[in-house]
């Protein structure tokens, strides 16, 4: 469905993240709260990446799907929130572009990981290696030392 892999969308993540907690110093003086809003969701996509089911986070807490609505969801509200806050005649292209971006990035975006190990994508299961066709084949020795040709 997507075309983005989730180890690229959590690099992603991580640099929106910072990008929008660090991005608003520029305007800071111009319009406050329009900066104040973008370091808020910075820090907060921070956080929920760092609980995503996906390869680059600490805790796999959080589905990948459900980490892929909070992107469009706050891509939504950076959107609106120029005029929802009322500092849409200072400052609006920033947040607009970003979170059009977020919204593009969540859509486009594989919705599970490619896990290298069970553990990765459900850490509560166990892993169980496969069972083998042969197992429970070891082929036991006979009476007189040879195998047991009913295993052949």
């Amino acid at each position: 469905m997507g075309i983005i892999p989730t180890r690229v969308h959590a690099v992603l993540d991580y640099l929106t993240g910072l990008l929008l907690i660090i991005l608003p110093f520029l305007w800071m003086s111009q319009a406050p709260i329009g900066a104040w809003i973008p370091m808020v969701l910075g820090v907060f996509i921070l956080l929920y990446s760092l609980f995503t089911r996906y390869e680059y986070s600490l805790v796999k807490l959080i589905p990948m799907p459900m980490h892929l609505l909070l992107d469009g969801l706050g891509g939504a509200f950076l959107i609106l929130s120029p005029w929802l806050f009322g500092f849409g005649d200072e400052i609006w292209l920033p947040h607009v572009i970003i979170g059009v971006l977020e919204i593009v990035a969540a859509g486009a975006t594989k919705r599970h990981p490619l896990a290298t190990h069970a553990r990765d994508v459900h850490p509560a299961r166990p892993v169980t290696p496969p069972a083998s066709p042969a197992a429970g084949r070891e082929g036991h020795a006979g009476r007189e030392g040879q195998a047991n040709p009913t295993y052949r």
